[in-house]
């Protein structure tokens, strides 16, 4: 489970996740939080999003 709480990212892993399921998580919310900020980088900034 993951969750946005203001301006923190919360993850929640299952006790039983293995070593590579961590890093494909990791992996997987770098790519996300990297597609959203290359997204913001077009349109000019999140203010845009904010009205």
């Amino acid at each position: 489970m993951i969750r946005n709480m203001g301006d923190v990212l919360a993850i929640c892993p299952p006790y039983v996740i293995t070593e590579s399921e961590i890093d494909a998580l990791v992996d997987g919310i770098r790519s996300a939080l990297d597609g959203a900020a290359a997204a913001n980088s077009r349109v000019g900034g999140w203010h845009e999003f904010q009205h």
